[in-house]
This record gives structure tokens, sequence and C-alpha cells, in this order.
């Protein structure tokens, strides 16, 4: 027994030395077979580098290089133009080895191939979308379908759009950008301009959704990125592309929200360069008075009352000029109003230059002032 016992000692090492070079032999020539088989395909000899990824799975179908080969099988098969043996190829993937890195792709390609097959969009919807599948087949499906113009998947792109990475909502963004005029792509898209999304991808929404921004449910999505709940950035970019529509009455309503003064300045600034002809319309001007009466820069204000100077005869400017000058802002800014008012040819807005002489003005406000009543405008 005490010989058997040595031998046995003396034997397993052995053994166990021979197996794993043996197994580190295969594992090497696995290796082999595998990068020779992706310089087949790189170099399109489909049928050499199809010979050998087969070759891989069916000899080594345990080793570390069998689902990337399985999943290269259907690749090559798609490169020749053999798309049902591809489909079952990627299957066959999903199936054995649902777990690899190459799912998520192979899944993508097999879809992508599925839905350009006569009624493949419905055997895609009932086979995934009425299944108990798996959140990420579904929402990789949706997107193949959307690449191919068939939005099936609505609701699940919607999702995608609320809680998918930035990268995938960057995605969906480039690929409903072709379908932005179908009221359903345009229903997912304004998702894309909630507060929890990235700057990144507001700003490329944006973009996107410019040609229909007149559409009542993009105009509100906008209005409420020109807030100053979101970066100045977005803001202002909200701002850009509702310029384009400022002879709209609700649309200059949306971009007056950006001189509300929780927004920083060059938002303000540029939504008074948008608004410039439009200062006094009916739903802007309270605001534009309120960014007089408020705490925001002189900046902001000058030009605000910039945009004033070539509606200065009209009467409505007046209400704007005394906010101007009735507050504590600085005498740049009531210099400003008094240099409007005084090269007015209304009465009623001239009459605003008289603010300039109270004792409460500053030396600079009042010679401003004087200088309106000299040039002979006064009444």
């Amino acid at each position: 027994m005490k010989t058997q016992s040595t031998v046995a000692k003396r034997i397993l090492p052995v053994l166990f030395l021979l197996t794993s070079l043996t197994y580190g032999f295969a594992q090497q020539s696995v290796e082999e077979n595998y990068h020779n088989a992706r310089d087949h395909l790189i170099e399109e000899r489909y049928d050499r580098a199809l010979e050998a990824f087969r070759s891989i799975v069916n000899k080594n179908p345990e080793s570390d290089r069998a689902d990337e080969a399985q999943y290269y099988i259907g690749y090559t098969l798609e490169e020749m133009g053999r798309y049902q043996e591809a489909i079952e190829a990627y299957e066959e993937m999903l199936s054995n080895w649902p777990d690899s890195l190459r799912a998520e792709s192979a899944r993508l390609h097999r879809n992508e191939l599925l839905s350009q097959r006569p009624g493949g969009s419905s055997e895609i919807y009932e086979e995934v979308f009425r299944s108990s599948g798996s959140w990420e087949l579904k929402r990789d499906t949706a997107l193949a379908l959307a690449r191919q113009g068939d939005l099936t998947g609505a609701n699940v792109l919607e999702e995608t759009m609320r809680r998918g990475s930035s990268s995938r909502q960057h995605e969906l963004v480039r690929i409903l950008e072709r379908k932005v005029q179908d009221p359903v792509a345009r229903g997912i898209l304004v998702i894309g301009l909630e507060p929890s999304r990235s700057s990144s991808v507001k700003l490329r929404t944006l973009e996107v959704l410019e040609p229909v921004a007149r559409d009542p449910e993009v105009l509100r999505a906008i209005q409420n990125t020109v807030s100053g709940r979101t970066s100045s950035s977005v803001s202002m970019k909200a701002i850009q592309v509702l310029g384009r529509y400022v002879d709209s009455g609700p649309v200059r309503a949306a971009i007056a929200g950006g001189l509300d003064e929780g927004n920083s300045s060059s938002v303000q600034i540029a939504a008074c360069a948008a608004l410039k002809g439009h200062l006094l319309d009916p739903e802007v001007r309270p605001e534009v008075i309120r960014l007089m009466e408020g705490s925001t820069s002189s900046s902001v204000q000058i030009k605000a009352l910039s945009g004033l100077e070539q509606d200065q005869n009209r009467p409505e400017v007046a209400e704007v000029l005394k906010a101007a000058v009735a507050h504590r802002n600085s005498s740049s800014v009531k210099i400003k109003a008094m240099s409007i008012a005084g090269s007015s040819s209304n009465a009623e807005v001239r009459a605003v230059a008289r603010a300039g002489l109270t004792t409460e003005a500053s030396s600079s406000v009042q010679l401003r002032a004087v200088k309106a009543f000299a040039e002979g405008r006064n009444e």
C-alpha cells in the first residue's frame, strides 16, 4: 500500500503537468486559428474565414474564443449576403453564449437582418415585444427597427430616451432625425429635453427639433429649456432655435422666458437679441419691464434698452424707460434711458427725461437729462 501511495504521489504531478501543457497547447492553437480566421475576414477571403471560424466552434466549443468565433460566423455570412444563415448563426450564438461580450452585437445584427425581411417587423414584434424577454433585447430590437424607419417599438424607444445611457440617447436622436416630421418620433425626441437629460443630449435634440419648433408639443418642451433650470449653453441654443420663428406670438413668449433673472447674463442678452423689434409686443413687454425692475446686470439692461432705440417713438416704450429710471439701476442704465427719451418725438416718451432731474439722480444722469432738454425736444 505504501508503495502504491508513493507511486501515486509521483505520478499525479506528472499527470497534472501533462494536462496543463496539453491545455496550453490547445489554447495556443485556438488563438492562432482565431487570428488566422480574422485575417481571412479582413482580407475578404470569406470562404476561408468561415471554414476557420467553424473549425474553432466545432473542435473547441469550450475555448475562450468559441463565442467570438460563432459571432464571426454570423458576421461573415452576413458579408457574403447569406442573410438567413447569418440570422441562424447569430441565434445560435445568443442561445449558447447569452452572457458573451459579443451577445449585444449579435442581437443587434440579427434584429436588423430580421427587420429587412418581408413581414420581419411583425415577426420581431411578436417574438420580442410580446415576450418576457430582457429589456436589453427589446431596446436593441426597437433601435434596429427604428433604423429601418419602423417605430413599432415606440414605447421601448421612449423608455430608452428616459433611462438609457447618454450614448444610447445620442444614438436614438440620430436615428430619429430623419423621422422628425412624424408625430411619434417628435414625441420621443421631446423626452430628450427633459431636465434629467444631459446637456449634450439636449443640445443635439434641439438641433434635430429645429425644423418643427412651431409644433405646440415641441414648443412647450423647448420653452422649458429656456428657463434657468438648465445650463446656459442649452438655454442659448433653445433661444437660437426659436429665433427662426420670432414672428409667432407663442414663440416670442417662449423666448421671453430667457429674460428671467434666474438665467445667466449671457442667456438674457441672447433673448434680448432674438427679440429685437419685438420687445414692446404684449407677450414680451411685461418681461422687459421686470428686467428693468430687477437686480439684473447693467449690461443686460443696456442691451434691452438698445433694442428699443428703433421703437423710441412708440408710446409703449415710456413704461419701460420709467422702470429703468425709477429703480436703483446703475447710472449707465439711466443715462441710456435718458438718451432714448430725449431722442423721441413722442411727448409721453420725452417726458420720462424729467425723472433724470430729481435730486436723487447722480450728476451724470442729471447732465444727460439737461442735454435731452437742451436739444430742444422737450415740451
